[in-house]
């Protein structure tokens, strides 16, 4: 069960077998049996997106939204996650600054996170030795080095989240998006995009997978998820 914040929207997301991807394994179509498809198709995704908030700081005939999100996944018992990609597209405004970004490099870090206003995130990086990392790993605040993050100055904020070796990936991260807008160009939406690989105990190789969620919100008071 995912805390949701006052004013924040909790999403479930439906995953599909990504049959384009999977159509390129090997450079050949991989055909998955009707058991092994549903098994991956059973890891359920969690994501609760806000409250969001207008920053009053703003530049005149603009608007700036922090937007909070949190993505939680829930593997089915037969199956383990190699890797995980959040994408928000914030389209037409564009992405100022996100949080985790390229501040995660070669060892565990924790990333403190806090907006005094202007437009980008004051974060404080403190690298961890490996056995504190091990020890806090269930701060959602701890990130590691198998984190990508991408999307400053562009549309798409994007994070991807890989397995370190045979260590489980644990799909529960806090991420946070610093978006601007023109004063008349806040969309009704916002278009929220999983893709994740799987394996399933039996089958051969990963398998992908796609889910799509539009977000419908008031960026003053609350939000409300809609199917894409």
């Amino acid at each position: 069960m995912v805390d949701v914040p006052d004013g924040a929207a909790c999403v479930e997301f439906d995953m599909e077998v990504d049959e384009a991807a999977l159509g390129e394994r090997d450079g050949e179509s991989a055909v998955l049996d009707k058991e092994v498809r549903l098994l991956a198709k059973d890891n359920r995704f969690t994501l609760s997106l806000g409250p969001v908030e207008p920053d009053a700081g703003a530049p005149a005939g603009s608007v700036v939204l922090e937007i909070p999100l949190r993505c939680v996944g829930h593997p089915h018992p037969e199956c383990e996650l190699h890797w995980l990609s959040v994408s928000l597209s914030v389209r037409p405004g564009r992405v100022l600054d996100l949080s985790p970004g390229s501040e995660v490099a070669d060892q565990p870090v924790k990333v403190v996170r806090k907006r005094t206003g202007g437009l980008s995130f004051d974060k404080t990086v403190t690298k961890l030795a490996p056995e504190i990392a091990r020890e806090r790993s269930t701060e959602q605040d701890v990130y590691f080095p198998t984190l990508q993050a991408s999307g400053k100055d562009m549309q798409l904020a994007k994070w991807t989240f890989e397995r370190a070796g045979e260590t489980p990936l644990r799909a529960d991260r806090e991420l946070s998006v610093l978006a601007g807008f023109a004063d008349t160009g806040v969309p009704e939406d916002l278009q929220v995009t999983l893709r994740a690989k799987v394996t399933v105990r039996g089958w051969q190789g990963t398998i992908p997978l796609l889910g799509k969620r539009k977000v419908a919100f008031n960026p003053r008071l609350k939000l409300s998820g809609s199917s894409d």
